[in-house]
């Protein structure tokens, strides 16, 4: 198995670690969800600053069949022979401490995944780990929701630092989302 090909079943298999499904989902995380499009937080223009070469957007046989999944947005810079792999998976949870729980419950997982320990990084929303070597991933925790930034690199070098520019400005994008989703909460409260 390539190293694409690994990365790319890593970062499957992570997806599957964090148990949280739609059907585990209340009905505001999933009201949540619905209002989030990946693509939106990562446009393509954005993947083609951080890669410095031009993207094509991956799609999935759902997605090709008319079924798109706003949760994630996949750009590759590279070829269908040597895929250099950028994306962006937004999951939502209940409330912020089923996103941190699942975070930290996953963090020995990815550590031996990446084949290396985990990094924890700071001033990045309420939470960030960067999981480098194998796996080339930093996970970034905001309120309810968690995004999954993958930055491949051609050379096998570490792109934590492209990985907090995509994170820093898919939060900016966020940041309106999550303050309305909020707003309409509070107002969904009885008065005391």
């Amino acid at each position: 198995m390539g190293r694409h090909a690994l990365a790319a079943a890593v970062a499957a298999a992570l997806l599957g670690l964090s148990g949280c499904t739609p059907s585990s989902k209340s009905e505001e995380a999933a009201r949540l969800a619905a209002k989030i499009q990946a693509c939106d937080l990562f446009p393509a223009d954005e993947a083609v600053r951080v890669s410095h070469e031009q993207v094509a957007r991956m799609t999935s046989t759902l997605e090709d069949a008319g079924k798109p999944d706003p949760a994630q947005c996949v750009y590759n810079s590279g070829s269908l022979a040597q895929p250099r792999i950028l994306s962006l998976l937004v999951r939502t949870f209940n409330d912020r401490e089923s996103a941190a729980r699942v975070e930290g419950d996953s963090q020995v997982y990815l550590g031996r995944l990446a084949g290396r320990p985990i990094l924890h990084i700071g001033s990045i929303g309420d939470g960030a780990v960067w999981a480098g070597g194998k796996v080339q991933q930093l996970h970034v925790r905001r309120g309810p929701v968690q995004l999954i930034i993958t930055v491949q690199s051609p050379d096998g070098s570490e792109q934590l630092a492209e990985a907090r520019t995509i994170a820093v400005l898919a939060l900016a994008r966020l940041e309106p989302v999550l303050a309305a989703h909020e707003r309409e909460l509070a107002a969904k409260k009885p008065a005391p």
